[in-house]
């Protein structure tokens, strides 16, 4: 796949985020729930990954009341998460887009969460960001996906610093 290729996929892909961004309500049945149900399912579908503390954080933006004086509460969606435009390149593809990131970079990696590509990937992602970005951390730190919420301590000192770094 051709520079020029990539380069129409990847406008579509904003153009569809941009248009997902623009939508209102949700695109699916409303169910309602009471919060705590809300919460308790939210740590079953995390396989435990949150406590209900953490899951009613989460809740803030993934629910809304659906009666204000009930306890009727439904999921929503942020539709940015529905916009699946970058499954639509192949992994040469976006090797070759790579390359074009030049900005300062600062990636954490969860030690108990699984790299979602294969590691080679990964590895050859890293490579490239390593050589072509102004600057360019690596940091592994305790913890699962969601470690900003879980454990911000962890990674609090790491983004401060590199937010104030020149």
């Amino acid at each position: 796949m051709g520079k020029c290729r990539n380069s129409i996929l990847l406008r579509g892909v904003l153009q569809e985020f941009l248009a997902l961004d623009r939508q209102r309500g949700p695109s699916f049945p409303t169910l309602s729930y009471p919060l705590d149900t809300l919460a308790s399912l939210y740590v079953q579908v995390t396989g435990g990954s949150l406590n209900e503390t953490e899951a009613r954080i989460l809740l803030k933006r993934g629910a809304r009341q659906l009666d204000p004086i009930g306890d009727k509460w439904t999921f929503t969606r942020d539709v940015a998460v529905r916009n699946h435009g970058l499954f639509r390149f192949s992994h040469d593809a976006i090797l070759s887009i790579l390359p074009n990131i030049r900005c300062k970079l600062l990636l954490f990696k969860a030690k108990d969460s699984d790299w979602v590509e294969p590691l080679k990937l990964c590895e050859d992602t890293m490579s490239i960001y390593k050589k072509n970005c102004k600057s360019y951390e690596y940091i592994e730190v305790p913890g699962n996906h969601f470690v900003p919420l879980t454990n911000p301590t962890a990674i609090a000192s790491h983004i401060n610093q590199f937010l104030s770094s020149k």
